[in-house]
């Protein structure tokens, strides 16, 4: 990998090769089989380009030396494990292009699902159009400012732990949003107490119409990718130990509090623990149902407090 690193590349087509051979010492990147999509990528931030189509017609063109040397210490560090996303420095989700970094997770395909349920189930007549949203963990914000851009009237009240995280989200509503004070990021004093801040807010019933959440749900024995673990906030991803529902089960238990009379929860939560957070749910008053996400997998919870 080194003697490859030792020659810049002069023009976009010999960067792109050299990202492909630096990426192809990787095993993990090789067994995944995306190098091609990953060097491009990483071609394009290099060289501060807008987009794969102006990278192909610009592929015979003379690239600089410093641009050179970029595509060379992130296809490096790439290989080594780095998410793709932190050194290019933002994801695509849905309508926009977000700011991401260590701070917090990579927005996912999986959580589009979860948003253009929330967007469908809040749509259907007679449902009224939504005016207050909760969501539990902010993260870069795009669940929440996807639902905003939405929904013209919505307000949006979420919490972040981190000063990092609610600095991140921030920006991103900030240059995405026309009104970014629509949404209202409070910061919870205790970690595991994630919807204290919503509860302290009134003595009353808060009257949101829906909340929202990706929760922590991860034990350390899960299933996950090594470089995941390596370089994504550990309080964006595992609940506490031995108890991977906490999150959802605060939530089963306090949302009632929170939501006005037929109000909604959506949840993403992972497969293998589906049926076990619906019984939750259940167990708690919630009218419930289960959707699976792009995959196949079932990945989406839907819940409504029953009728007394």
């Amino acid at each position: 990998m080194g003697a490859i690193a030792r020659e810049l590349p002069h023009s976009f087509e010999a960067a792109l090769k050299l990202a492909q051979g630096i990426l192809s010492g990787s095993e993990w990147l090789v067994r995944r089989g995306s190098i091609p999509a990953e060097a491009e990528q990483i071609v394009i931030a290099a060289a501060g380009l807008q987009s794969r189509l102006e990278l192909y017609s610009r592929i015979k063109d003379r690239l600089n030396d410093e641009a050179g040397q970029k595509v060379i210490v992130m296809a490096m560090a790439r290989a080594e494990g780095k998410i793709l996303q932190h050194l290019i420095g933002h994801q695509d989700f849905m309508d926009h292009r977000y700011e991401v970094g260590p701070e917090v997770l990579v927005p996912r395909p999986e959580t589009e699902v979860l948003v253009r349920t929330a967007m469908e189930r809040l749509s259907v007549p007679p449902v009224p159009e939504p005016r207050l949203g909760l969501e539990v963990g902010l993260g870069s914000g795009a669940i929440s400012i996807e639902l905003l851009c939405h929904f013209p009237a919505l307000r949006m009240r979420a919490t972040e732990l981190t000063p990092e995280a609610r600095a991140l989200a921030g920006r991103n509503a900030a240059r995405i949003l026309p009104a970014p004070d629509r949404l209202q990021v409070l910061a919870p004093a205790d970690p595991l107490q994630v919807l204290e801040p919503f509860l302290s807010a009134t003595e009353e019933r808060l009257g949101a119409d829906f909340l929202i959440s990706n929760p922590p749900y991860l034990q350390q024995d899960d299933p996950i990718d090594p470089d995941v673990v390596k370089g994504e906030p550990g309080t964006a991803l595992f609940a506490p130990p031995g108890n991977p529902l906490h999150f959802y089960r605060a939530i089963a238990q306090s949302g009632h509090r929170l939501l006005r009379d037929g109000g909604q929860v959506f949840l993403e939560m992972p497969s293998f623990r589906a049926i076990a957070i619906e019984w939750v749910f259940r167990d708690n008053g919630w009218d419930t149902e289960i959707l699976r996400d792009l995959a196949g997998e079932e990945r989406i919870l839907v819940a409504r407090a029953r009728s007394t």
